[in-house]
């Protein structure tokens, strides 16, 4: 749910160790459900540091590893 901003610590994100986004008052990071694709959401989970835990910035594209 949407809500109207308001300043407070449960509104706050700090960049985390990992590339993890954190809120300020849970600790909890931002999680996406599949991954790097565009019909993807976005939601709080708790911090395991997985690949869909990491985020970056830019708008530089994944390298791609070849196997």
């Amino acid at each position: 749910m949407l809500k109207d901003c308001n300043g407070r610590p449960n509104q706050k994100w700090y960049w985390g160790e990992n590339s993890t986004i954190r809120n300020m008052e849970s600790g909890q990071c931002w999680d996406s459900y599949n991954g790097d694709t565009y019909d993807s959401y976005i939601y709080l989970f708790s911090c395991h540091g997985g690949a869909n835990q990491r985020w970056r910035i830019g708008i530089d594209p994944y390298e791609v590893k070849k196997q």
